[in-house]
């Protein structure tokens, strides 16, 4: 294909255009890039040796997991009773009733009693949390051994490109051409390195399954996943099996990526001159395919609409928090929220907390409430910055540039749309608060009662006058308090009971708008079929005279097409006869050949058949010959024993003869 572009572009006779433009283009700036590079991949593996040196702790844990023994009471028959303690005779003397008799002697035989039953539990909050790191470390493993396959193998790449800004026939042209090859590398023990890698995490993943597997994880089974945050009991805290396993929990929250370096090797490639000049023929070809299926298809080109759109300009939104920032990784956990995130805000939020108490400026109570808000508007600027819901009104734009209904129509719909998904999560959370401040509101209530009670029994048993004044003051001091919980509690359910409403209000609200729109849908409709019938009516008509042209096309087509077809069919029928003829003298010739062949034949088969019938005559002759001798010998054979039996018989009649005259 090229040489044939090169054939009718360099090497015609009339080359005023490819000079012309070889001259527009090598007055140009062009630019010419070649150049071989190949990359090496380095992963991270600071992450396989800690979970190679935590593993063992891990392993230890489920081969010698920790449990405590469970009790369980039960009332049964005295028959059935097995084991009994000292908590089966108190339950007895407070159970009168499943006493059965009581004989002279004060002995008690009792009809049922309690019976304590032991068993050995394993759903600890520690293997819990065990039994779900187990998990993670299987799919955090697992996720990492699938990245690092797909990108194990590194590469070479050959690269080029062409930038080229020039000016011809009154037009800028900015060419730009960018090729690259992507292969193997040709030294194939590059990627041994990477391919230990793999080995290593695949002997890794390897000795997670068999944890997963383990006897431990069958017997966690269906025990509840721990969440974060994690509680810091003593065995977590003080065990070093536990601690180490904790550590690898803190690793695997704040280490969701997988990084790794790139070895680069490059080197620039020299342009020759042919090369130079093939790559000037480029070019050329290049603008005129272009440039030509553009000119032949300019009308079908202008007919095509454009899409109108408006870029918006980003919004930047300053708040001072730390962020920790990981750029040019592989992002493969998505721990929204987890231990290591939590201690950082944390952290932030406790930082805040204490710049405020020590400017003095305000109380614990403020700092707190100031705290919380500004944690509450970072959440709100991030609604905010993602789904537009409080966007500024530029009135000075809307007087420049023309009022756009349908767009702003869809804006302030997604807006509302956003606003209220947003407006119904917190409404969630605050039903959540206000239920938790409830509870902590009656919990109070019944401890202050506690006291209450606790101190009005103290004043009774006190001689002491000033004690008793003193406990009556804080009695009443009590008593205030639960006055005002109580009117807390009141308030807490006048929420409830405004959320409540609130939420009926809304329903209505929105059967109203769906019957509006229903309404509003059937209006449409109906404006719909009314086109719908007018379209329907201009595409019949349209449909008619098309259908009409189209038949008298059809007929002329027809037409024109059975006399071409008559006059092909003379022509047809002529060379058919000339060919039969033709066809039928070679007939007959190879009939005539075919019969000498096969007369030829016949008599060769016949002699061949003569010859087989003698030679199985001959053969039969020769048989019956032998047969005739074999049965001549026979013959010979049985007169011979004839003779031979008829001497003897002689022999004994002589012998007989002369015993006779003896006697």
């Amino acid at each position: 294909y090229f040489s044939f572009l090169s054939e009718q572009l360099f090497n015609h006779g009339d080359r005023n255009f490819p000079d012309l433009f070889m001259q527009a283009y090598l007055a140009g700036d062009n630019v010419l890039y070649q150049k071989n590079v190949s990359e090496t991949k380095n992963f991270d593996f600071d992450w396989i040796t800690t979970f190679e040196s935590y593993f063992p702790s891990i392993d230890k844990i489920t081969r010698n997991p920790r449990s405590f023994i469970k009790y369980e009471s039960e009332i049964t028959d005295i028959e059935r009773a097995k084991k009994i303690n000292a908590e089966s005779v108190r339950h007895l003397a407070s159970h009168s009733q499943f006493v059965r008799e009581i004989d002279k002697d004060n002995n008690v035989t009792p009809s049922k009693i309690l019976t304590i039953h032991s068993d050995t539990d394993f759903d600890t909050y520690e293997n819990r949390f065990l039994a779900t790191l187990i998990q993670r470390m299987f799919l955090f493993v697992k996720s990492r051994l699938d990245i690092i396959r797909a990108n194990v193998e590194s590469f070479q790449k050959d690269h080029f490109s062409i930038n080229s800004k020039f000016g011809i026939c009154e037009d800028e042209v900015d060419l730009r051409i960018d090729l690259t090859v992507k292969r193997d590398l040709d030294n194939k023990s590059i990627n041994e390195k990477n391919q230990q890698l793999l080995a290593r995490v695949e002997n890794l993943a390897m000795l997670i399954d068999g944890l997963k597997g383990s006897q431990f994880m069958k017997t966690m089974k269906k025990s509840r996943p721990v969440h974060p945050p994690i509680m810091k009991t003593n065995v977590i805290l003080k065990n070093p099996d536990f601690k180490n396993a904790y550590t690898l929990w803190l690793f695997m929250d704040k280490y969701n990526t997988l990084g790794y370096d790139v070895d680069v090797k490059e080197k620039d490639l020299e342009f020759d001159t042919n090369f130079k000049q093939y790559l000037d023929e480029l070019v050329l070809i290049n603008y005129c395919t272009v440039l030509a299926n553009q000119l032949k298809r300019e009308k079908k080109y202008n007919e095509a609409e454009y899409k109108e759109y408006i870029k918006k300009r980003k919004k930047i939104i300053r708040r001072n928090l730390e962020m920790v920032e990981n750029p040019d990784v592989i992002d493969v956990e998505d721990n929204s929220i987890n231990e290591y995130f939590l201690d950082k805000y944390k952290k932030i939020f406790n930082k805040n907390l204490q710049e405020l108490e020590k400017k003095g400026e305000v109380r614990h109570d403020e700092a707190v409430k100031r705290s919380i808000r500004q944690a509450t508007d970072v959440v709100n600027a991030l609604f905010d910055s993602i789904f537009k819901i409080e966007e500024e009104t530029d009135y000075f734009k809307r007087l420049v540039t023309k009022e756009n209904l349908d767009k702003d129509y869809e804006l302030k719909k997604n807006q509302l749309k956003y606003a209220k998904i947003i407006r119904e999560v917190k409404h969630v959370d605050l039903n959540k608060a206000v239920r938790n401040e409830k509870r902590l509101m009656k919990e109070l209530q019944k401890m202050n009662n506690k006291f209450i009670k606790a101190k009005m029994e103290k004043a009774q048993k006190s001689k002491k006058p000033v004690e008793v004044a003193e406990l009556e003051v804080e009695i009443k001091e009590l008593k205030k308090e639960n006055a005002e919980y109580k009117k807390t509690l009141a308030q807490l359910e006048d929420i409830d009971n405004v959320t409540k409403d609130e939420a009926n209000q809304l329903k209505a609200a929105k059967d109203a708008i769906i019957n509006e729109a229903k309404e509003e849908l059937k209006a449409f409709e109906a404006e719909l079929k009314k086109k719908e019938q007018i379209e329907r009516s201009n595409l019949k008509n349209d449909l008619k005279k098309e259908v009409k042209t189209r038949e008298q096309n059809l007929a002329r087509k027809e037409k024109a097409e059975r006399l071409r077809a008559e006059r092909d069919q003379k022509a047809l029928d002529e060379e058919h006869e000339k060919v039969m003829a033709k066809l039928n003298k070679q007939k007959e010739a190879l009939q005539a050949k075919l019969d000498k062949k096969m007369e030829a034949e016949r008599a060769k088969e016949e002699k061949i058949a003569l010859a087989e019938v003698i030679k199985k005559e001959k053969a039969q002759a020769r048989n019956l010959q032998k047969e005739r001798e074999r049965i001549a010998k026979q013959k010979v054979k049985q007169y011979e024993e004839q003779q031979k039996l008829q001497t003897e018989v002689d022999e004994m009649q002589n012998k007989l003869k002369n015993d006779k005259k003896s006697k």
